[in-house]
């Protein structure tokens, strides 16, 4: 699990970077109208919060998910699709407790602007979040963390700006876990 980035009240930004095998099987693009999380603890409900600004981006990478490959500056990883698909206030919950498994997804969106990927060209998907003049606390999120090369993803943070260019912290093979809507075809 993670706290990062909503359940801290720093300003941060997020680049969760998930390598293409795990898209293995789905032939072209696909229109992604929705990313969701959960939390990490499924025998609790995730309560009422509101975070003033959020931002959430979504493109191609130009670099690898690993450690080593994907540069600490942001904006080298992403590719000219890269695009803001949602900016403002981000108010969720309550989610009840699921009691049992995993706990209940909850959306971070809708996406303003849909986002088109194909995974046939070969990239990874980057989700970048950018929190902004948190006060209030959110929950804790459910991530997948394993041996190298066993997740298929990476996260990389500044754990106190959103506007930075430059992550300050990254973890090898661990990465939220996310729940992608979308239609098939590129829009």
């Amino acid at each position: 699990s993670t706290t990062w980035p909503l359940q801290t009240t720093n300003d941060q930004k997020n680049q969760w970077h998930y390598d293409n095998s795990n898209f293995a099987g789905i032939p072209g693009p696909i229109t992604i109208t929705d990313i969701s999380v959960r939390s990490a603890y499924p025998n609790a409900p995730v309560p009422i919060f509101s975070f003033p600004s959020v931002n959430i981006s979504v493109g191609s990478a130009v670099t690898g998910y690993q450690v080593g490959q994907h540069s600490a500056t942001f904006d080298s990883n992403t590719c000219s699709d890269f695009t803001l698909v949602r900016s403002g206030p981000w108010t969720g919950g309550p989610v009840p407790a699921s009691g049992t498994g995993p706990a209940t997804f909850f959306s971070m969106g809708p996406l303003t602007t849909p986002f088109v990927f194909d995974p046939s060209l070969g990239r990874d998907l980057i989700i970048q979040i950018e929190k902004c003049g948190t006060t209030l606390l959110g929950p804790e999120i459910d991530g997948e963390q394993g041996g190298t090369g066993s997740v298929g993803g990476n996260r990389y943070v500044n754990t106190t700006s959103c506007s930075s260019p430059v992550a300050t912290n990254w973890n090898n093979e661990f990465v939220p876990i996310v729940k992608l809507d979308f239609i098939g075809g590129g829009a």
